[in-house]
């Protein structure tokens, strides 16, 4: 039987994104990965550079959660997608929310939506914060890489031995109005 995560902290409401909220979701995502830009040096990374028609198709391909604080308004986000099990990505929190439990609540309910043998992830090495996050959660750190000459990702996967097979969508895996994670 898999074991599930914990709930979600009750000041943050976590639910599927729904299209309206693909303007917020973009400008926080430009808002949490600016100084990642700035560490490396480039103005240009890819989470800058999205625009909301890249944002579109990730909702389409993806499944596209949002965390909501007590007055509804968006704090954050999280996608996901199955490739070889589950591959997580964008986790961004507005900065004026980070450190209030936004991220663990959207990496505990991605799980719950996509359950999965293998999550994997990327961040950059050397992003304390983000890696504290994944550790804290069950990923471990399986290798490093240069992506660059000021950036090198770390990457991170969290194992679910009993969980179900990553090449088989498990029944109920789509969050219904949030894109279609791929099989």
């Amino acid at each position: 039987m898999t074991a599930s995560p914990p709930p979600v902290p009750p000041a943050v409401r976590v639910s599927p994104a729904g299209r309206g909220d693909l303007p917020r979701i973009l400008e926080i995502q430009k808002a949490a990965f600016r100084p990642e830009a700035t560490v490396v040096g480039d103005p240009g990374i890819e989470p800058l550079t999205q625009t909301l028609d890249d944002v579109l198709k990730d909702f389409g391909s993806s499944t596209v959660l949002k965390a909501a604080g007590p007055d509804g308004e968006i704090l954050g986000s999280v996608r996901g997608r199955r490739e070889a099990g589950v591959f997580v990505f964008k986790l961004s929190v507005d900065p004026a929310a980070q450190g209030r439990g936004c991220g663990t609540a959207l990496m505990r309910a991605l799980e719950r939506a996509l359950p999965a043998r293998r999550y994997w992830l990327f961040t950059r090495s050397g992003n304390l914060p983000a890696m504290a996050v994944y550790l804290k959660l069950g990923y471990s750190l399986y290798k490093e890489e240069d992506a660059g000459l000021r950036l090198r990702f770390a990457y991170f996967e969290k194992l679910v031995p009993d969980g179900p097979d990553p090449e088989i969508p498990a029944p109920g895996s789509h969050v219904q109005g949030s894109g279609n994670p791929r099989p």
